[in-house]
């Protein structure tokens, strides 16, 4: 399959990981409202 510039594709990122959750890592992003700020917060952020 070969895929051009036009083709739509989706782009995915986990932002706090595959399992985690408040049990585990209470200030970890879990609704949909932090992972929101989070997303926010992370492509807001200085190049190191």
């Amino acid at each position: 399959m070969c895929l051009s510039l036009e083709d739509p594709v989706v782009i995915t990122c986990s932002i706090s990981g595959a399992i985690a959750d408040h049990g585990h890592y209470p200030a970890i992003a879990y609704t949909p409202e932090e992972y929101g700020a989070e997303a926010r917060r992370a492509t807001h952020r200085e190049s190191r």
